[in-house]
């Protein structure tokens, strides 16, 4: 961009303003603010609050100033999602939205990345929600999204009848701590350096891949829609529609480059050819499978057969075991069963035998009990008869009385 200079970061580091009064403020030309906003390294309000007076007086003014000036259609692309898609600073509707605790606002539709790993075509899912709720689990934050109008320049609404639509998007608090530095690269054939902006990697799972920024404020475009990634590791997943297929693990990471100062990259066709990428890699861990599969299949080597003998025999033998087993518990069971049996016929024939001592004592002492009995009333009867012979007459008159 011209009237651009290779030190603004060095240039805003010294900044210092405040945000009440402006007093000690170093101002800007809208021009180096644009700059430095494409850059990344201001938002649309800090670019307006640090122009000089006059130049921008709202972001509604960045886009005139663009093309006024001459930028790219890239750029402009840019410039409007910073002014009027990157609510980094302040959002009621959007934070109104993803309150689930506060009363229904305006509805969002939330939209999901999709694609399909055999055609390598990217689509929109998108669903009308009045409450924000994430379409992957620990992507709990949501930024707005834009759709490109029908003239390709122009910005709009990405949701029906020109509502808005969100993302959902998360920090990837590993990426933080495996940074490492972008460096610049040139294309074949140009002259233009690129640096890293963003980076596509595996998702853990396996059913997709996720894009994660580099830089600070990264617009990014996927199709006819666009976003911002609001800081560094912002990370935003696509999925892929066919159930069956899954990211092979021979792939790791695959870097996005834009242009150094532009802090822009249309993934459009990159995500495209990396999914016919995946595809064949897909394809190919596949095939050998298969392959590996049908070598086991057919391989009949002795070792092999020994092998399976073997496995069998130890399975014959493992059978021959627990059915000596089981026969040896239930001759014990038997035995036991036999054993009880004969004890409950002993104490059967010893009740008995007690019971038939018992009767022979109680019978004995009966005939013991009679026999005294009647030798009692032998003795009475011959105590009277002495007495009758001893007294006569007394005998007489007795047995005549009777």
């Amino acid at each position: 961009m011209a009237g651009a200079t290779p030190s603004w970061v060095d240039y805003l580091a010294s900044l210092q303003w405040d945000g009440d009064d402006g007093a000690g403020r170093r101002e800007l030309s809208a021009e180096d603010a644009l700059s430095l906003a494409l850059k990344g390294d201001l938002t649309a309000e800090e670019a307006v609050s640090l122009s000089l007076p006059g130049e921008l007086n709202s972001a509604d003014e960045l886009l005139p100033l663009g093309i006024r000036i001459g930028l790219t259609a890239e750029e402009l692309l840019l410039v409007q999602l910073l002014a009027y898609f990157d609510r980094r600073g302040e959002d009621p509707e959007l934070r109104q939205w993803m309150d689930v605790k506060r009363a229904p606002g305006s509805p969002f539709f939330l939209f999901m990345m999709k694609a399909s790993a055999k055609s390598a075509q990217v689509s929109w899912w998108k669903k009308k929600k009045f409450h924000f709720s994430p379409e992957r689990p620990g992507y709990t934050a949501a930024l707005r999204i834009a759709r490109l109008g029908a003239d390709g320049l122009h910005l709009e609404q990405a949701g029906e009848d020109g509502q808005p639509g969100a993302l959902c998007y998360h920090i990837d608090g590993g990426y933080l701590t495996l940074r490492r530095p972008k460096g610049v690269v040139f294309n074949e054939g140009s002259d233009v350096p690129q640096t890293e902006v963003a980076l596509i990697r595996r998702l853990p799972r396996g059913d997709g891949i996720s894009i994660t920024s580099r830089v600070r404020g990264l617009g990014v475009r996927l199709g006819d829609i666009l976003f911002m990634l609001p800081c560094c590791a912002a990370t935003v997943a696509l999925s892929f529609e066919e159930k069956s297929f899954t990211v092979p693990t021979g792939f790791t990471e695959e870097p996005l480059y834009a242009r150094v100062g532009l802090n822009f990259v249309d993934i459009t066709v990159p995500i495209e050819n990396l999914i016919k990428k995946l595809y064949s890699m897909y394809e190919q861990e596949e095939q050998g499978n298969k392959a590996t599969l049908q070598q086991l299949q057919n391989k009949g080597d002795h070792q092999d057969r020994a092998e399976l003998m073997y496995c069998r025999e130890d399975e014959e033998r493992e059978r021959g075991e627990l059915e000596r087993q089981r026969k040896e518990q239930e001759k014990e069971k038997l035995e036991n069963l036999q054993r009880r049996r004969a004890e409950r016929n002993k104490y059967k024939e010893m009740r008995k035998e007690v019971k038939r001592m018992i009767g022979n004592f109680k019978l004995g002492a009966k005939i013991d009990e009679g026999f005294l009995q009647q030798e009692s009333t032998g003795n009475s009867v011959f105590r009277i008869f002495e007495l009758d012979e001893g007294t006569g007459s007394g005998a007489v008159s007795k047995t005549q009385r009777e």
